[in-house]
């Protein structure tokens, strides 16, 4: 392989690595052939020059695979530049050695990773290391250059503060870019509105390291606001009344506020007009601080951003504005979820509706055949009284079955169901196994967990599922189902009694069908007591 070949290959990944890993390897080669054919003419120890600079182009050469390699970069890097850097301006003559530009490297390396904050100390601790290690070890005497030991000190921080600023700006352009693509990341139209800000919220929160950072968002129709609350020891979202987000919401749509303490900003509006109203909000929020950015699309009326803390990051104008962007894309990205909720609930029930009409003359019809022999059999005189009581059960059910059936041609959701279908959907399986199959169905769930309706048809025809495989392919008398959500995963177990001959290896393809469509898997559990447990995993 030749080398034009070899730097083909390299070219694509070096393109996509940061720049201080190849220029700490050129800058060390490039050392290394300058004092071989240009050795110094005051060192304090020439025979360990060469030896130093062949380790630091070792150590540049190993950062570099791994960087090729898309190993992530070591935390101290820059430190360990300024020690190798220290050294060899030491050996190289000090304060007039020819490697001086080296401890631009740490610099770089510090301010491209971590920002201005860090460059801009890398600057200063660079600086007093290059006095602290250069003075003693400068030629004395006559030999001495004092021009370069003036000058050179200046040279590092002016050029440090361009490398500092110049990272920062890099540092939060990436930053910023990173929090957009993770917003646009959690954007899952499936799980409806509410769950998409409680993500955006949560990014942002860890984006801007505050204490807590809430989403409200008012609707024009019903006048009700989505509340999206992210700490760090509890996200949650939940529905205001309007006279309850009123408060949250008497900012001035276009105003963009940073309330603390020692200063404020206001953009947008009037600074007299708006700041008055930020200490109520304070109270009312019960913090010290906080930002504020407005949050509106077509079809809701108000919207606003806030990030909360006693003490918040350094907020500029700039900084503000992108906050108030990234509340317009977010806006935009809920109006599509909530666009592709709407037509996917329509889509889903257009094809219920075909669906139903399919099975109308196929399952209906024969149901109400079996109500009608049912019938006939009951007002048979010498039908046995133990008789008669199974077939009305049996009738009952039928019946039962019927009204379901009629209820998906209708499109309307089975009588007598509330507003939480989930939980109203379990509780009629429980009675329905009970009575009519003899199994005992327990569930444990906890008070608050409560998700979206989409989902919730669906955890009802995987629990059905379930429950039908008990029924027709084992012999247990009692069901056990438990329902988590944690860490973004709803977790659903469903226990029974495991049959004499089960089959260890089996997983119900049924269920993990329908696991899988909805983003997660299902396994079985047959563990050490005689039971067996399926376990289903799908993100919220």
């Amino acid at each position: 392989m030749g080398p034009t070949h070899l730097f083909g290959l390299l070219r694509p990944n070096l393109s996509r690595t940061a720049p201080e890993p190849l220029c700490r390897l050129l800058m060390a080669a490039s050392g290394l052939l300058a004092l071989e054919l240009d050795p110094p003419d005051f060192s304090i120890a020439p025979s360990a020059i060469t030896p130093l600079l062949l380790g630091y182009l070792a150590f540049a050469a190993w950062l570099l695979a791994r960087e090729l390699r898309g190993r992530p970069p070591l935390a101290h890097t820059a430190w360990a530049d300024l020690a190798w850097c220290l050294a060899l301006t030491a050996m190289t003559g000090g304060t007039s050695s020819v490697l001086f530009f080296f401890l631009l490297l740490p610099i770089m390396s510090h301010a491209f990773r971590d920002g201005y904050s860090a460059g801009w100390t890398m600057t200063w601790v660079t600086t007093a290391g290059f006095l602290a290690i250069g003075l003693p070890a400068s030629p004395g005497g006559i030999l001495f250059e004092f021009n370069r030991a003036m000058i050179r000190p200046l040279t590092l921080l002016i050029l440090g503060y361009i490398i500092a600023r110049e990272g920062g700006v890099q540092f939060r352009a990436r930053r910023r870019l990173s929090l957009l693509a993770r917003i646009d990341t959690v954007a899952n139209p499936r799980f409806g509105a509410d769950r998409t800000l409680l993500n955006a919220a949560e990014q942002l929160q860890t984006a801007y390291g505050v204490r807590e950072c809430l989403i409200v968002l008012q609707h024009t129709d019903s006048g009700e606001s989505l509340l999206a609350r992210a700490t760090a020891d509890c996200p949650a979202t939940e529905t205001l009344p309007a006279g309850a987000a009123a408060p949250l919401l008497t900012l001035p749509q276009e105003a963009l506020v940073v309330h603390a303490p020692r200063a404020s900003l206001c953009l947008g509006a009037s600074a007299e007009t708006v700041l008055p109203q930020c200490q109520g909000l304070g109270d009312l929020l019960e913090t010290r601080a906080f930002a504020s950015v407005p949050m509106s699309r077509a079809g809701w009326s108000k919207g606003r951003i806030f990030l909360c803390d006693d003490a918040l990051p350094p907020f500029d104008e700039a900084e503000l504005t992108f906050l108030a962007e990234a509340g317009m894309h977010l806006a935009h990205i809920v109006e599509k979820v909530d666009l592709l909720d709407r037509l996917a609930s329509l889509a889903a029930e257009r094809e219920r509706r075909r669906m139903a009409h399919d099975l109308h003359d196929r399952a209906i019809q024969p149901y109400l055949g079996l109500q009608l022999g049912l019938e006939a059999a009951l007002r048979r005189p010498d039908c046995p009284l133990p008789l008669a009581d199974e077939l009305r059960a049996l009738q009952e059910l039928a019946h039962q079955s019927a009204d379901e059936l009629r209820g998906m041609l209708d499109g309307r959701r089975a009588e007598g169901a509330g507003d939480d279908i989930l939980r109203d959907s379990i509780t009629r399986l429980m009675k329905e196994y009970r009575d009519h199959f003899s199994i005992d169905l327990t569930c444990d769930c906890p008070p608050g967990f409560k998700v979206n309706d989409r989902l919730a048809v669906d955890l009802v025809g995987l629990i059905s599922e379930g429950l039908s495989n008990i029924r027709r392919h084992t012999a247990s008398r009692w069901a056990r189902l438990s329902l988590r959500g944690d860490d973004g995963i709803l977790r659903l177990a469903l226990t029974n009694e495991r049959p004499p001959s089960g089959n260890a290896d089996f997983v119900p393809k049924s269920i993990r069908n329908r696991a899988r469509e909805l983003g997660g898997d299902a396994r079985v559990d047959q563990g050490t007591a005689p039971n067996t447990t399926v376990h289903v995993q799908i993100p919220l």
